[in-house]
């Protein structure tokens, strides 16, 4: 090929030429600037290979780069630059535009343009004769191999492989058209040069075979079919196809009326060896054995066996780590035992086509040439019978559709089985979608803890790595906080277990604040993405679109699951239609890198965002996403308090518990950047949710974190938060720090008139003084009640009657007690509140248990549970747990009362609620009772009930206890009235 080059004039523009179609060449005015640099000619050549279409700066540093550098932005810029300046006196550019970088050149100065124009013109020809007259020059642009002394990146390699692959059809058309024009010369050496390259294509062979009987020269044709069934013997161990048979049969008769133009493709039959059973299997790679037991995923593998008897194409699509490889080897060795595996191919290397081809080939045809190409992979497979695995799909998912699209319609006794973050989209395709394995809820019981299977997965793993320690109700609650700390991500998993060995679970817990620096040591020998969790995201990372990623980190911000119109709100580009959202979630979704919940919501794994926080602290605008974020967080707690308290309150309950780690992460980041009135906002929403859920810890120390924040700036505000600081350090247990600070709070919250403010408070002082002076804590009681009665609070005056009744009950006063309880039980009926009714019913369960009437109690006692479980109130579960304990050892139920308290500590150590604090000696009494009855037993009794649940433990002793009737004839209150 010449170099094109531009007219010129007086003032002229020098010309600039620039050849990717065979070596890389750019030329100024017959001047020789082709860049020298390896990067930058991959670079070059990416941005002309993709014309006119843009390239976001993390596309192109994906394809200079398989690892990049933290410089890598900084080096693409300067690379721009020097390409920039290479041709900026010849009227072009590398711009950069919102969608990413562009090459832009003068008319005609890309040899590719050209090349495609020139097609273009040949489609459209209206005569043979031009159509190969526009081939001709589209054939002659070509000046040898493009690129082969690059190495490109995935979207590169594949754009070229499929350019290659094209310019291969357009030569044997151009062949062809020479043929039917008579031109047998050209047609003859064009095609001999065509089945040189692509030697296992038989309709090639068949235009060859013609063309040489065209010329004159039937021994040559007979001499190049046999050629051809030699080559078909010894590579593939069949025959040509029949039409090309035929031709041979035409020519041994010399008639050239049984000639007809171009065969269809026929495919051939490999060569394989009979296994006893009598199917076959070939000398491909074998599949690996499992290296320990499938845990948790039954249903995907029963899913799978049923879908192998009647689909041909199915893909296990799931996240980074999440355990597709180890399936899809469970369905070898377990579902069709290997019998039928033609080959296991490990794609993790491939980035393109001939990546793909060459470890297909490895894998299931080693008796191919190294190069061999779609077309002769293809009629080797044509007659082979059996599965097909294609591991790690995901870094060439398009060459492995192209691969499936081929195969399948021509192999119809083949199946393939692949594994990939998305799906392939070919015809026919059954998805299996791997989600994470079930983790327990926090509330669960040690049991249910340990039978779910990320625990199973976990405590396995951790076994068979040496770990020892002994599982008790503690430790099981771990497991299952450190189970759901790692979204049930079986590679995190397995890594995390083998920390175990060398960490306390309780120190495990704290260091995976920061996962991925703590989960890096996975077995040797393993693909690079199974050995880190960094490493397995991050390859995934790389595979999404710019913009995608883009999205994607600044999601990083949100913890919970949203829907795509908060997702706008908070991490979108300014400017982004709810559309333009939709469609990214969507495609990130089948990336899984997100997950769709049933209700519409999408979340990201722990893990994905751990690798999408490391990137979004790195960007310019994080800080604005974290105000967007906040804004947004804020928005969905307005109202709070007084919602969890109305009719709505358990959408409330759900909405702030499905908001917990976004709520965190909001109140730490206000508090570091020293916002006390966003924090004293989220305290003032939030506190009572806390106290509900049995959050004390983490509730107590945001309180105080706002408390020393708030310090100088607004008294009244600083008064309620202290109020609020003694309310959870009572709860905790230090009562003395309770009453000083509730002491001081209702002080200056009378003082600026905040009647019920100070009642709260007050009454907070009161429950801290009754370990000390129950007396004096029964007057500060009545005080608390008078302003919550001067405000006209009902609400506060319920609670303040309760906590006075058993303020009563604490003096010996059972009559004022009864009294109070009935006041509070009235109003909290009618409040419909199961809070103030859980409390309530347990107080008058005491005055029940005072008074002797062990059956009335049982009654008040499963009011109370059924109405803390509706109020999701944790401490008032327990307490009442601990309650019929008592009950139960009046009764002689000593066993039933061991397991009883051995429930209600799990609760406690769970929460931090103090229930000797509350309760002072009670518990003592009921070991003492146990142990006189059961002996060393007594420890066993406790641990069962501790692994058991607290509610349905409860329940199961309350139906033993509670007689038929539902109703008391002293005005208790029906046991379902709250449920």
């Amino acid at each position: 090929m010449t170099i094109l080059e531009l007219p010129t004039g007086r003032c002229r523009t020098p010309s600039l030429a620039v050849r990717v179609l065979g070596p890389l060449a750019v030329q100024v005015d017959g001047q020789d600037r082709t860049p020298q640099a390896t990067k930058l000619r991959t670079l070059l050549l990416t941005l002309a290979l993709h014309r006119p279409t843009p390239l976001p700066a993390d596309v192109l540093i994906d394809e200079l780069w398989p690892e990049p550098p933290r410089s890598a932005r900084n080096v693409l810029q300067s690379y721009v630059s020097r390409l920039r300046r290479l041709v900026e006196d010849a009227q072009a550019d590398v711009e950069h535009t919102a969608r990413g970088y562009l090459l832009t050149l003068p008319h005609d100065a890309l040899d590719l343009d050209r090349y495609r124009g020139a097609l273009r013109a040949a489609d459209a020809a209206a005569s043979d004769q031009d159509r190969l007259t526009h081939l001709s020059e589209a054939v002659a642009t070509w000046q040898g191999e493009p690129a082969a002394e690059l190495t490109l990146g995935a979207r590169g390699d594949a754009a070229l492989c499929e350019l290659i692959d094209a310019h291969l059809d357009r030569r044997e058309e151009r062949a062809v058209l020479c043929l039917g024009l008579g031109d047998t010369a050209t047609a003859t050496a064009e095609l001999r040069d065509l089945v040189a390259r692509r030697p296992l294509q038989e309709p090639t062979w068949g235009h060859l075979i013609d063309a040489l009987h065209a010329a004159g020269n039937p021994a040559a044709a007979l001499q190049a079919y046999e050629q051809l069934r030699q080559l078909l013997a010894e590579e593939l161990g069949t025959d040509p196809g029949p039409q090309l048979r035929r031709r041979h049969a035409a020519l041994l008769a010399e008639d050239a009326s049984a000639l007809p133009g171009s065969p269809p493709a026929t495919f051939g039959q490999r060569r394989r060896e009979p296994t006893p059973e009598g199917r076959f299997r070939a000398a491909g790679a074998a599949p690996p054995a499992p290296s320990s037991p499938l845990i948790g995923r039954d249903a995907e593998l029963a899913q799978l066996a049923e879908s192998l008897r009647g689909t041909r194409a199915m893909t296990i699509t799931g996240s980074a780590g999440i355990g597709k490889t180890r399936l899809a080897i469970e369905v070898v060795n377990e579902v069709v035992a290997g019998q039928e595996v033609l080959g296991f191919v490990e794609l993790d290397d491939c980035r393109g086509r001939r990546d793909v081809l060459r470890a297909m080939r490895d894998a299931v045809c080693p008796e191919l040439r190294a190069d061999a190409t779609l077309a002769e992979l293809v009629p080797a497979l044509s007659a082979a019978s059996g599965l097909i695995v294609l591991d790690g799909a995901e870094g060439a998912v398009d060459a492995c559709a192209h691969l499936a699209a081929a195969l399948l319609p021509r192999c119809p006794q083949l199946r393939l089985l692949v594994t990939s973050q998305e799906p392939l989209r070919v015809r026919g395709e059954h998805l299996v979608a791997l989600a994470p394995l079930a983790t327990p809820r926090a509330e669960t019981s040690a049991g249910e803890q340990l039978a779910s299977a990320a625990v199973r997965l976990l405590l396995e793993r951790a076994r068979a790595a040496g770990w020892q320690e002994p599982v008790d109700a503690r430790v099981a609650s771990h497991l299952g906080e450190l189970a759901r700390r790692l979204d049930g991500l079986p590679l995190a998993i397995e890594l995390a277990a083998g920390r175990l060995q060398a960490l306390p679970i309780e120190r495990l817990l704290d260091r995976l604040e920061r996962p991925l620096d703590e989960l890096r040591d996975g077995p040797r020998g393993t693909p690079d993405r199974h050995r880190t969790i960094e490493a397995a995201i991050t390859a995934n990372l790389r595979l999404i679109h710019a913009e995608d990623r883009e999205l994607l980190t600044r999601m990083a911000v949100v913890r919970s699951p949203v829907r795509v119109e908060d997702i706008r709100r908070i991490a979108a580009p300014d400017g982004a239609t709810i559309v333009e959202v939709e469609d990214a979630i969507g495609r990130l979704t089948r990336a899984s890198l997100l997950q769709a919940d049933a209700d519409g919501r999408v979340r990201m794994l722990g893990m994905v965002r751990a690798v999408a926080d490391r990137q979004l602290a790195q960007r310019d605008d994080a800080r604005q996403v974290a105000a967007r974020h906040t804004a947004w967080v804020l928005a969905q707690v307005d109202g709070a308090e007084g919602g969890q308290r109305g009719p709505d309150r358990a959408r409330w309950w759900r909405r702030l518990r499905r908001l917990r780690a976004d709520i965190g992460v909001t109140f730490d980041r206000v508090v570091d950047d020293g916002d006390v009135t966003t924090a004293a906002a989220l305290v003032d929403a939030l506190w009572w949710h806390w106290y509900l859920v049995g959050d004390l810890r983490a509730a107590l120390t945001r309180v105080e974190r706002t408390l020393r924040l708030s310090s100088g700036h607004d008294p009244v505000a600083e008064a309620r938060l202290r109020g609020t600081a003694a309310l959870f350090a009572g709860l905790l247990g230090d009562h003395d720090r309770a009453r000083e600070d509730a002491t001081q709070a209702a002080t200056q919250l009378s003082l600026a008139g905040d009647l019920t403010g100070a009642g709260m408070a007050g009454m907070v002082a009161s429950l801290a003084t009754l370990p000390t002076d129950p007396l004096r804590a029964l007057d500060l009681g009545l005080e608390a009640l008078s302003l919550h009665e001067q405000a006209g609070d009902r609400w506060c005056v319920a609670a303040s009657s309760q906590a006075i009744a058993a303020l009563h009950l604490a003096t010996g006063d059972v009559a004022g007690a009864a009294r109070h309880a009935q006041v509070s039980d009235d109003l909290f009926a009618e409040l419909d509140d199961p809070y103030g009714i859980s409390l309530v019913a347990q107080v008058r369960a005491d005055i029940a248990l005072a008074t002797a009437h062990p059956e009335r109690a049982s009654r008040q006692l499963a009011r109370a549970l059924e109405a803390a479980r509706a109020a999701s109130h944790t401490f008032a579960v327990a307490t009442t747990v601990v309650r019929l304990a008592v009950a139960c050892v009046q009764a002689g139920e000593t066993a039933a009362a061991a397991r009883l308290l051995g429930a209600a500590r799990t609760l406690e150590w769970r929460t931090g609620f103090a229930l000797d604090a509350h309760l002072p000696g009670v518990s003592g009494r009921i070991d003492r009772a146990v142990r006189a009855a059961h002996g060393d037993a007594a420890d066993e009794l406790a641990e069962t009930g501790a692994r058991d649940d607290a509610i349905r433990l409860a329940r199961e002793i309350l139906g033993r206890m509670v007689p038929q009737e539902r109703h008391s004839p002293d005005h208790d209150r029906p046991i379902a009235a709250t449920a």
